[in-house]
């Protein structure tokens, strides 16, 4: 497998503790940075994937972390209207993770992964 490189770019949880009081501004924020993530992993993917280098987004939805703890009632509450009727675990971000970075993903460039029990699939645009 080939060396792979990280870059870094703004996360969304960093936009969401910003604009916690202000949820216009969080959608718009959150909506730019996903779309810069997708259009880098494309850009990147274009670029390396020549060179035996696979770029991939994970795109993960409602997560429960120990950071989301005090607001675990209100996740649990959204997450029943999603497909998989539960909020996702870290275990199911590193079990994509590991899917990307493996050999059965080797046909997979630029691609964004959605890991949100489906909530993104079912919403009406």
């Amino acid at each position: 497998m080939p060396a792979h490189r990280a870059e870094t770019l703004p996360t969304p949880d960093r936009f969401a503790r910003e604009a916690r009081a202000t949820p216009r501004l969080l959608r718009a924020r959150v909506a730019a940075t996903w779309q810069r993530y997708r259009q880098a992993t494309r850009a990147w993917s274009a670029e390396f994937g020549q060179q035996g280098i696979r770029v991939n987004t994970l795109a993960p939805g409602v997560i429960l972390t120990e950071g989301s703890l005090p607001v675990k009632d209100h996740q649990e509450l959204m997450a029943r209207g999603f497909p998989a009727g539960r909020v996702g675990s870290p275990d199911d971000i590193a079990k994509a993770a590991v899917f990307l970075a493996s050999d059965d993903a080797s046909y997979m460039h630029g691609a964004t992964l959605l890991v949100d029990g489906g909530a993104l699939s079912t919403r009406l645009q």
